[in-house]
């Protein structure tokens, strides 16, 4: 199975998600693009660029690298941020991410995070 490669970002001017593949401009230092079928490409955030781990939620949305899950559980939720391992080379094992929703990212919800990491703490 082949991983499908599929990136996210902020646009720059709207600070919208916008979807598709990641563009260095050769002539400006810094700038990104998101580029799709649809447009001729988006200025984007280069700090928010964002790859797809090749798994969906429970809702069938897919998951994307500094996305953050929670499982539900009747005793104790669990939280998961996505992040790769670049040592390992690996994105995080989790069981059944089919089991879990996305409910935020480390870019829109710093809260969540900082509440997670108190957690556990």
């Amino acid at each position: 199975m082949e991983l499908e490669l599929k990136f996210m970002a902020k646009d720059e001017l709207t600070g919208k998600w916008v979807t598709g593949y990641p563009l260095k401009d050769p002539d400006v230092k810094g700038r990104w693009y998101i580029m799709n079928n649809y447009s001729d490409g988006v200025i984007v955030d280069p700090k928010t660029i964002r790859q797809y781990i090749g798994a969906e939620d429970h809702y069938g949305r897919s998951i994307y690298q500094g996305d953050i899950l929670v499982e539900p559980s009747k005793f104790n939720e669990r939280y998961l941020l996505i992040e790769f391992d670049w040592r390992k080379r690996l994105w995080p094992r989790f069981g059944n991410y089919q089991k879990c929703a996305i409910i935020g990212n480390v870019f829109d919800n710093p809260d969540i995070v900082d509440f997670i990491k108190r957690k556990k703490v």
